[in-house]
């Protein structure tokens, strides 16, 4: 059957294929490059996983996470998508940019800890300028490649740059304003306008200089001042988002070059003959940077403190010189808000230790501009200044860090994800997992899976809680059931076999489709084995009843054999079905299947058990049963053989044969050497295997032959009747009626009543097991409910026939001698009382045998009357067919 069919479900949310795409991604083999064509995956995923063979598997994975994010986030936003989610469309988008931004924060931090080869294993505190060697740093001979040492020694540092280049990379796009031709064209006009007036106007500029607006404190024309306003928020986005090239570009573009260099000010020192004396010095000589970078930032420091400028220009000035409060007023998001004060802290961090080392060039001194204290301080770790940003003043940015992706983002810098992951199993644990966002779920479960590939320490336990609640939230939606398997096998011991069996206990698919989840659950290395175990038990468990003394006191309804069965005789059978995948637990469903057949035929369901024997394979009975029954049968069952364990057993069946010069055909050699037997069943006692052989034997017998009494039953109310071809009809059916006659005595003679059906044979000794005790009980009860059964069906079948098999009526006497032979125990199930007979069932079979002492003499007396004379055997209508 096509596996694709099997779980191909209407999508009622676009987003389910999510889960797949993910889990095609984390199914990724790391002995071989993914492949589009064995793996199925969609070409948007695999477009970039297929870039570089030799990248690390693990960054393949993160950035195929990442175009999943695009993908439905260029879905959502499609007219489509807007169409089908109208309410929803706003959330998901958000949805899916944070956790896209999410991965690309975790791909940032993994990159660098791959290029610097730093553990993963978190970091007790911030470095201090103890914990560098500054002498490493000060031993460079320009302020850049103090810098860049710098950055190589600290590694808390390298890690707030790449935070701070992630919060610039997955900031929105925005729109820049455009560049123009000639400064201030709008102000020019009006002034030379005035000028032909002779109407020069006291608050407008006269001066065309940057600073005139400052320096004579006059305005410029509402249209230069409108476009001054939007260009400076265009360079703050540009540097916001780390575009400082595109931000002085824009300067020059506009014809204001000195803003361009005032941007660029900020640039370390770096000449290429200092660094390198063995360069000669008619070379080109490769310089930038700013000597007096502290000075610059004095002037930035002041220009951002100037109340009279424009908010944005204060807070570009303010970003670029290590300052909060000015930045802070423009802050709309909260990714804004933590990029301003990483900026601020990397700044910070940068000049203590530049401070403390010695340069080639002596600063110039600062220029004392008063420059007002900052209200906001600068935060002394990634965990304080998280803290701070939740009692923000602004609402919204307040909000946002509650949000659950920022938080982990929030776990991930600060180092806490595991605290996290351990916080959030333990609520996990005390619900269930239906209250939690699916999205959420899943997004974690990848992240856990990817740190734990990573080798980052994290909480086992708490991992596996998580992904085990993953799980059975993907065993709850028809669409993801093929997912189970594979991130079951994602967790250690014997945690995915109690998953696997707790999500197939519930499948009540057809046979065929719960073939293909074995199927998968072997593709990913779990114990198949085990697993439909532990789903036959949990299914059998479900509806497990006690038997008591009382119920030997009440007689069941019988069914009728081709009556429907009930959804919970459907389950328990299904149950079966599982353990007969595998024919190494051939032994164990023998066992199950004995319980379970006991159990339908006490509560009188005959046609449940016929049809659990009827599901089984043609190959069920193991020549192995057969063999240790026939010996236990020859050397008696109090031999050692019975009481030595099942597996040692096996292996000496051959040796056994051989050592008795019995002749073993070459099919029965080959079927015992290729015996394979469940490790559990081996530890069995022998004789649990050879007695439920005989309990199945048995068992089967009594379905055969009720099953035949209900053929024999309905044929004979089916004596043809009208007047076509009457007497050729009536010859067929008394031949058919003399067959099924004649098999169904055999049944219920030979194979049930004859043989001490149930009894000692079947019977385990065992005094301190309660299972043993259950087994004989209800061994004792279907005894008492199907032996007299089976003895009134017999004779009613023999009597009911003497006319046409007339030796019949004698053989239905002769029932008599039959119940009176103690061998065969059947008189005693006669005896006992119950709610429907209280003086037992031998009242009932005395009636029958009046019966047939009556028609005994009947036709005892009419055969007198015909004067002794013997049937003419001409006219016998059986004598023509030979019977």
């Amino acid at each position: 059957m096509d596996e694709q069919a099997l779980f191909h479900e209407p999508v009622e949310d676009w987003d389910n294929e999510a889960a797949v795409l993910f889990s095609e991604i984390e199914d990724l083999s790391i002995d071989s490059p993914l492949s589009s064509n064995d793996r199925n995956v969609p070409s948007y995923e695999t477009s970039t996983l297929n870039n570089d063979h030799f990248e690390n598997i693990i960054l393949k994975k993160l950035k195929g996470y990442v175009n999943i994010c695009d993908s439905r986030i260029k879905y959502y936003r499609s007219f489509e998508g807007k169409q089908i989610y109208p309410l929803e469309n706003h959330n998901q988008i958000q949805k899916w940019l944070l956790e896209k931004n999410t991965w690309k924060l975790v791909i940032s931090l993994f990159s660098l800890k791959l290029e610097k080869n730093i553990s993963f294993i978190p970091t007790i505190s911030e470095n201090s300028l103890s914990d560098i060697e500054l002498s490493q740093i000060d031993e460079q001979p320009t302020d850049f490649s103090k810098v860049l040492k710098l950055f190589s020694l600290d590694h808390n540092l390298s890690e707030k740059s790449q935070i701070k280049s992630w919060l610039e990379e997955t900031a929105p796009p925005f729109n820049s304003i455009e560049t123009r031709v000639g400064y201030w064209p709008f102000t020019r006009k009006e002034y030379e306008s005035c000028l032909r007036k002779n109407d020069l106007r006291s608050d407008l500029i006269t001066q065309l200089d940057p600073d005139a607006p400052t320096r004579l404190q006059k305005r410029l024309a509402p249209e230069d001042l409108e476009y001054e306003r939007f260009m400076l928020k265009s360079l703050y986005e540009f540097v916001r988002r780390g575009r400082l090239n595109d931000a002085t570009m824009l300067c020059v573009n506009n014809g204001e070059p000195w803003r361009a260099a005032s941007l660029r000010g900020g640039s370390f020192f770096y000449n290429s003959n200092i660094e390198n004396n063995s360069i000669p010095k008619t070379s080109s000589i490769s310089s930038f940077g700013n000597v007096n970078r502290k000075l610059w930032k004095e002037m930035c420091s002041a220009l951002a403190s100037d109340s009279k400028v424009d908010i944005y220009e204060r807070a570009l000035y303010g970003v670029l010189s290590g300052r909060l409060d000015e930045a802070f007023s423009v802050c709309e998001t909260w990714e804004d808000r933590v990029w301003v004060e990483i900026c601020a802290m990397i700044e910070k961090r940068i000049d203590e230790v530049i401070t403390k080392t010695d340069g080639l060039f002596k600063p110039s001194p600062i220029s004392g501009v008063n420059i007002s204290e900052q209200q906001n301080k600068i935060s002394l770790s990634l965990p304080e200044m998280f803290e701070k940003i939740k009692s923000d003043s602004s609402l919204e940015i307040k909000n946002s860090a509650s949000n659950p992706f920022r938080e982990i983002q929030v776990a991930i810098i600060t180092k806490t994800f595991n605290e996290y992951i351990t916080t959030l199993s333990n609520n996990l644990r005390c619900k269930d997992s239906s209250h939690f966002d699916p999205h959420l779920l899943r997004f974690l479960v990848h992240l856990i899976l990817i740190s734990r590939e990573a080798g980052m320490p994290l909480d086992e336990y708490a991992g596996d809680t998580i992904i085990s609640a993953y799980v059975q939230s993907l065993a709850k939606t028809p669409s993801h059931k093929a997912l189970v398997a594979m991130y079951s096998s994602k967790l250690p011991g014997s945690i995915p076999n109690e998953l696997y069996s707790e999500f197939l206990a519930n499948c009540d698919s057809v046979i065929e489709a719960r073939a293909v989840y074995i199927q998968l659950a072997e593709q990913y290395g779990l114990d198949t084995v085990s697993i439909t175990k532990k789903t036959a038990v949990r299914i059998l468990e479900k509806f497990s009843s006690t038997f008591n003394e009382d119920s030997v006191n009440k007689d069941p309804v019988f069914s009728k054999i081709d009556d429907p069965l009930l959804p919970s005789e459907i389950s328990q059978i299904r149950a079966i079905e599982w353990l007969i995948f595998y024919q190494e637990l051939y032994t164990y469903a023998l066992v199950q299947v004995v319980s379970l057949a006991r159990k339908f035929l006490i509560n009188g369901r005959v046609n449940a058990a016929i049809s659990l024997f009827n599901s089984l394979p043609d190959d069920f009975v193991q020549i192995s049963w057969k063999k240790i029954t026939v010996e236990l049968n020859r050397v008696g069952s109090n031999n050692d053989l019975s009481i030595k364990l099942w597996g040692q057993t096996l292996r000496d069946l051959n040796l056994m044969s051989n050592s008795e010069n019995q002749k073993i055909d070459s099919e029965t050699e080959n079927a015992e050497s290729q015996i394979i037997e469940d490790s559990e069943v081996q530890l069995w006692p022998t004789a649990i295997i050879s007695k439920s052989f005989d309990e199945y034997i048995q068992l089967v017998s009594l379905c055969d032959g009720i099953n035949h009494f209900s053929n024999w039953e309905s044929h004979m109310e089916s004596k043809p009747s009208d007047s076509i071809n009457l007497k050729v009809r009536e010859l067929e059916w008394m031949r058919d009626a003399v067959f099924l006659t004649n098999e169904t005595e055999e049944i219920l003679k030979n194979r049930i009543l004859n043989v001490d059906w149930l009894g000692a044979s079947v019977s385990l000794i065992d005094r301190d097991n309660i299972q043993v005790d259950m087994r004989n009980f209800e061994l004792r009860t279907l005894r008492q409910i199907y032996i007299p059964d089976t003895l009134f069906k017999l004779h009613t079948v023999l009597f009911n026939t003497n006319l046409i098999i007339p030796n019949n009526l004698s053989k239905s006497f002769d029932l008599v001698q039959l119940v009176s032979d103690n061998n065969k125990n059947i008189s005693p199930e006669l005896l006992l009382r119950t709610d429907k007979f209280p003086n037992g069932k031998m009242q009932t079979f005395v009636q029958m045998i009046n019966q047939t002492c009556l028609e005994l003499l009947k036709q005892s007396q009419e055969t007198d009357s015909n004067n002794n004379g013997d049937k003419n055997p001409t006219n016998d209508p059986l004598r023509l067919f030979g019977l």
